[in-house]
């Protein structure tokens, strides 16, 4: 016999969406036993519409949370959904969240370490069991794993949050002809975005001064100066830090 996963699962979105799926949830549990068996997707059982005003709803399945089958009815009904589920005998306890309008899924999952930072503490001669987790008590484990799960959440939304690098650095070789001679030219730039070799052209041309780009050369006509562009890459910043003070002597 399979093991039950429970599951509380909520929902948002345009109200003729969140209307919508509620109709069709009412209309499931009435002529299919509270059942959503969709093909080639894990069901959902017992379902309990007991708070779908608030729009949220219960539901059993087995062994694990039907993820598959919650990402589609968000993605056919244009919602947002957010599932907390269970599965202690299993080692399971988890939230999953699905954001409509990105596709974008988060799924996290306590792991053994977590589960066994939870003690149990046996009083009153040793007929009552405790929960014991950074020094409180609980009378219910699932109380300690609530609040290990959300701190997981929250750091996961600490690094979304972290501003991100998004500069880039960038080595651009130069062959520089000036009248009779020639010769290499090593430039560093700083770029946002997206960079290109016509970028690495329109660098060259700044650094010289104005120009005309002519069959993919700069032409500096006053001082009789034509600058190609035969390389350039991308760096990473530690790359960039490395080679800098090189190319500045």
């Amino acid at each position: 016999m399979a093991n039950i996963c429970s599951n509380y699962l909520s929902f948002s979105g345009e109200e003729e969406n969140v209307n919508n799926f509620k109709e069709y949830l009412k209309v499931i549990v009435e002529l299919h036993d509270a059942v959503i068996q969709l093909e080639n997707y894990k069901a959902m059982l017992s379902i309990d519409l007991s708070h779908i005003d608030n729009n949220q709803i219960d539901f059993e399945s087995r062994w694990s949370s039907p993820i598959d089958t919650m990402k589609h009815l968000a993605q056919g009904y244009h919602l947002d959904m957010e599932c907390e589920y269970s599965e202690l005998g299993c080692g399971l306890f988890g939230k999953w969240i699905y954001y409509h309008k990105t596709n974008e899924e988060i799924d996290i999952q306590l792991d053994d370490n977590d589960m066994n930072s939870v003690k149990e503490v046996f009083i009153n001669d040793g007929f009552d069991c405790m929960y014991r987790f950074d020094g409180e008590d609980y009378e219910m484990i699932e109380e300690p794993y609530d609040i290990l799960l959300n701190r997981m959440y929250k750091a996961y939304l600490e690094t979304l949050m972290k501003p991100v690098d998004r500069k880039k650095y960038v080595y651009i070789r130069l062959l520089v002809y000036d009248g009779e001679r020639q010769y290499l030219q090593h430039l560093l730039h700083i770029e946002r975005g997206v960079f290109t070799a016509a970028d690495a052209m329109k660098i060259a041309g700044g650094y010289f001064g104005k120009g005309e780009l002519i069959d993919g050369c700069f032409h500096f006509f006053s001082s009789q100066v034509i600058v190609e562009v035969i390389k350039w890459r991308e760096l990473t910043l530690e790359e960039f830090k490395i080679i800098n003070p090189v190319l500045n002597n």
